[in-house]
């Protein structure tokens, strides 16, 4: 899943639950159009400025949304449960 796809996933959560897009990109810290490029993946790759903005407004770590880590969320029982699945 590329980084749109999980910005649009991220979206449908109880947290966006009846908000548009310009409400949402508002909360978050950046602009609408840049929100609609990335959920409609016509843009290049968003800012570190905007990944953190997202990561940090919706509680997810940014080496999930870049792709770089299957936990959604940085926390210390979530690692434990990867490295302890990952050894067996």
């Amino acid at each position: 899943m590329n980084i749109s796809e999980k910005v649009q996933e991220l979206l449908k959560s109880k947290k966006c639950k009846g908000m548009g897009q310009n409400e949402i990109a508002e909360k978050i810290g950046i602009s609408p159009s840049v929100l609609s490029k990335l959920c409609s993946g016509n843009s290049k790759a968003p800012s570190a400025d905007t990944v953190v903005k997202i990561a940090t407004y919706f509680n997810v770590s940014t080496d999930w949304l870049l792709g770089l880590s299957s936990i959604p969320r940085n926390c210390s029982e979530c690692i434990i449960t990867e490295v302890y699945n990952t050894k067996m």
